[in-house]
């Protein structure tokens, strides 16, 4: 793979309690809920995650390890009241950046301050397109055989838990008889 070309992966996540107790901190800072963020990073099985940031200086939404993430803009990340567009901070302050001239490859950032990524260092000082964006929560389609095979799965568990209830309660019944012989 050449330099220039990116290995693309589509975001592949979903929202995970954030070490640290953070949905307290949150809590406190007012926020009515929220958590981390967490994406996939390839196709392997099992899956490597990775949290999902707004780096604190640049603004720039990014993806890492915990150790890359900490000091970072890690959530609280949430979903607007009908689950369709995504939040951080409480709000949908995002924006599309080309970063490169002419690349059809743009990137995510979050305007964390409402300013239109201005300051220093940021990219809002330079002469890029930029464009503000809904970002969308896209569920996968549930086709009929997955339907079928969650179905299966639960009416599996449900015999399970019934006949471990029913050995514990002839268990159960072989003390009592016990006891009274």
């Amino acid at each position: 793979m050449a330099a220039t070309e990116h290995h693309l992966h589509p975001y592949t996540g979903y929202f995970l309690a954030y070490p640290d107790d953070k949905a307290s901190y949150w809590r406190e800072q007012g926020f009515a809920k929220g958590e981390g963020m967490v994406t996939t990073i390839s196709d392997e099985q099992p899956p490597f995650l990775h949290w999902v940031y707004v780096d604190r200086v640049t603004c720039e939404v990014k993806h890492g390890v915990r150790k890359e993430a900490e000091g970072h803009v890690v959530g609280p990340w949430d979903v607007t009241k009908i689950d369709r567009r995504l939040t951080c901070e409480g709000w949908e302050g995002f924006v599309a950046v080309q970063e490169e001239d002419g690349s059809d490859l743009w990137a995510l950032y979050f305007d964390r301050a409402d300013n239109g990524l201005r300051g220093q260092g940021r990219i809002g000082e330079e002469d890029k397109r930029m464009l503000y964006v809904d970002v969308w929560r896209k569920e996968p389609r549930k086709d009929f055989q997955s339907a079928v095979d969650e179905r299966v799965e639960r009416i599996q568990e449900r015999r399970e838990k019934e006949a471990e209830k029913e050995e514990r309660r002839e268990e159960e019944q072989d003390q009592d008889a016990e006891k009274l012989d």
